[in-house]
């Protein structure tokens, strides 16, 4: 696998798509909660939270094909350590969150409910941290992360 300086378009939209999805599941999450959860309403929460795992998952087999770039070198070890599991902790709540949820939708399997209930606060954490670090990264550091998840990489930028 090449390594890469910077997300093709395709992993940049998925990323964004992904991140508007989430927060439709943020904002509707109250229909389900209140009880309207055999309504039609409740739907504009279950819809989304499939979406959102059909493209993690084409997301997830993006990544394992053409990779993603690394952490800035300048940032120290254990920061670039963080970020790689960090990175890797959202594949694992963007998908096991919606999937424990439709677990227990579809099917009545209560652990699927305890899955997203537990899943969902650690997840959130884990948005504040992220959006943390792109703030630190652009402000304080000066690198380039966030402009690479905004601006494609060019054909045959790679090294």
């Amino acid at each position: 696998m090449a390594q890469r300086d910077g997300y093709s378009r395709i992993q940049i939209a998925l990323h964004w798509a992904i991140v508007a999805l989430v927060l439709v599941e943020y904002a509707s999450g109250e229909l389900v909660e209140e009880g309207s959860r055999t309504g039609a309403l409740a739907l504009i929460h279950v819809w989304p939270g499939l979406a959102i795992i059909a493209l993690m998952l084409l997301r997830l087999a993006i990544r394992l094909v053409r990779g993603a770039p690394p952490p800035p070198r300048s940032e120290p070890e254990l920061l670039r350590r963080f970020a790689v599991w960090m990175h890797w902790a959202f594949y694992v709540l963007l998908i096991a969150i919606p999937g424990g949820a439709a677990l227990d939708w579809y099917f009545g399997l209560g652990f699927g409910q305890v899955i997203h209930d537990v899943g969902e606060p650690v997840f959130f954490a884990l948005v504040w941290i992220h959006i943390g670090a792109a703030a630190a990264h652009h402000f304080i550091f000066r690198t380039n992360v966030v402009r690479r998840m905004v601006v494609p990489e060019r054909q045959g930028q790679a090294h």
